[in-house]
């Protein structure tokens, strides 16, 4: 009978104050999941107006050369890897609706995995097509005066090298911080609900 009491003495002498409320839980993986949604879904709205508009570029301004028409392309390709890298990330969500905080910290690990990548591959990619593509396309308008030319193609690379390295840099740190802070959040709360 003693370890009854030594029991009893434990549970009642336990410090439950600081201990985080389920609800807690549930509300950061909600609010997760809410703007991972919006900002998915208003990419995809934001990629589907770009294509849309270029598509109508394309057919409206009837370009003389090739180089032009490959440019409208490199751009256009871009916004589908937009389209596709977003959907598919919709798509996955859904399959953590009702999981464990144990499932769901790994769901974010995976997350944060496929947003390193993605930061490494896929934007490159794109960057470096709309790049090339934007390039192409401003030669047909640019090429009748020589410094017209200069000033465009100037002004068009210093654009691309603030994107490339203060803007895109920036914008993978904050969101990689930001990751990191809800799994850190969400490990801290599943730690204090299994020790306490």
């Amino acid at each position: 009978m003693d370890n009854f009491n030594d029991i009893k003495q434990i549970w009642l002498t336990a410090k439950v104050d600081n201990l985080p409320k389920a609800s807690k839980v549930v509300k950061a993986m909600k609010r997760f999941r809410i703007k991972h949604i919006l900002k998915s879904g208003s990419l995809i709205i934001v990629a589907i107006l770009l294509g849309v508009i270029m598509v109508w570029v394309m057919f409206d301004y009837q370009s003389k050369l090739l180089v032009t028409r490959i440019g409208e392309i490199l751009i256009i390709l871009p916004i589908y890897i937009i389209l596709y890298i977003n959907s598919s990330s919709l798509i996955r969500l859904p399959n953590w609706k009702n999981c464990s905080n144990e499932q769901f910290i790994l769901f974010l690990k995976n997350e944060q995995i496929k947003l390193i990548s993605f930061h490494k591959r896929a934007q490159l990619v794109g960057f470096a097509l709309v790049s090339i593509g934007l390039l192409l396309y401003l030669f047909e308008f640019a090429r009748q005066q020589i410094i017209l030319m200069v000033a465009i193609y100037l002004l068009a690379l210093i654009w691309l090298a603030i994107c490339w390295f203060f803007i895109r840099p920036i914008m993978t740190k904050r969101k990689i911080m930001k990751l990191n802070e809800t799994i850190e959040k969400l490990e801290n709360l599943s730690m204090q609900l299994l020790n306490e």
